[in-house]
């Protein structure tokens, strides 16, 4: 098994993306985080987790803790 040692472009092309799981054992390794999405309808540059409803800004994304985020915020 390889590990991930750079993911800092993971996230960089992904305009339109609108959910993602993160795992427990997920955790940013440099500044490759999840873009703000303003070019989706409804979204306001936040992520939200879809369990608790707090939202993050991008570099602010716990890491360690599994979670399903939204760029829109849940009702």
């Amino acid at each position: 098994m390889t590990k991930v040692t750079n993911a800092t472009a993971m996230f960089t092309e992904c305009t339109l993306l609108e959910e993602v799981s993160l795992g427990a054992y997920f955790k940013w390794l440099t500044d490759g985080y999840l873009p703000a999405q303003y070019s989706i309808s409804g979204s306001d540059g936040n992520w939200y987790n879809i369990e608790t409803g707090e939202g993050y800004i991008p570099s602010e994304i716990p890491t360690g803790a599994a979670a399903t985020y939204t760029a829109i915020k849940p009702n």
